[in-house]
């Protein structure tokens, strides 16, 4: 999907992005429909622009994960709301609160009200968001049926240290409790380890695969597969190690999945 976007309004805080006119692709939705994921990379004319760099550069200032101290990473959320209309995307900020998993999905930092800062270097305007969105709401709408989704932006970095690994939590085959969610690569250094595992509703392993370039990702319904991520560990002791993630959640409202 090659998107040309056109702002036609834009404020400090929201703006309205055109989608170019062009019939509605289901086969990502029927993909995801019968298997539940796919894999999928940002083209290269994403990843050139301004922006993915100033996003890349900003993961050096992100701030300690002191909920997971254990996993050793620095995190951030932004939360925005966008609405699909006549071939637009409204988006805009989301209300700033905390970040919350009911114990069913995470039992190490589940019923936490984990409190976040936001990102100021992504905004509304950031060319790989709009992307992102624009891409998976015309994805997600055929299924749900509203035109109106919370999203959730979580850059996170972990960083670990020669007798310090990193682990995502919770470790191990899970699901997050976010009705779809989409994971990226923005930048890997010296580790080892990090590989992406999905399965099915009975955990049998499906695939396999490791994020190794930037804009490597994929898309999934929570609901249809569980999701890990495997130990990452430095790999020489005297450099620097890290594995940063661009992850965004997409609640369409006022849709909400809950424990079983």
């Amino acid at each position: 999907m090659k998107l040309a976007f056109g702002r036609s309004t834009e404020t400090s805080t929201q703006c309205v992005v055109p989608l170019p006119a062009q019939p509605l692709d289901r086969s990502r939705s029927d993909l995801l429909l019968s298997a539940g994921y796919f894999r999928e990379s940002i083209p290269g004319e994403v990843l050139a622009t301004r922006s993915w760099g100033e996003l890349a550069r900003s993961y050096s200032s992100l701030p300690r994960d002191t909920y997971y101290e254990e996993g050793n990473r620095f995190r951030s959320l932004n939360r925005f709301r966008a609405i699909l209309r006549a071939q637009t995307i409204h988006l805009s900020l989301g209300e700033e609160g905390p970040y919350y998993q009911p114990r069913c999905y995470n039992a190490e930092l589940g019923d936490l009200q984990r409190l976040y800062t936001s990102n100021p270097v992504l905004t509304c305007f950031s060319e790989p968001l709009l992307w992102i969105i624009a891409r998976h709401l015309e994805t997600i709408e055929p299924i749900v049926g509203s035109s109106l989704f919370e999203i959730r932006v979580h850059m996170i970095r972990y960083q670990p240290e020669p007798t310090r690994p990193c682990d995502s939590s919770p470790p191990g085959l899970h699901k997050d409790g976010e009705p779809f969610s989409s994971i990226y690569l923005m930048a890997k250094t010296n580790i080892v380890g990090g590989a992406t595992a999905v399965a099915d509703n009975n955990l049998r392993q499906l695939e396999q695969f490791s994020l190794d370039l930037p804009g490597g990702g994929y898309f999934f319904m929570d609901s249809a597969i569980y999701h890990s991520v495997s130990t990452m560990r430095s790999g020489l002791d005297d450099a620097i190690a890290y594995r940063d993630i661009f992850s965004v959640d997409f609640e369409p409202v006022p849709t909400r999945l809950l424990c079983e």
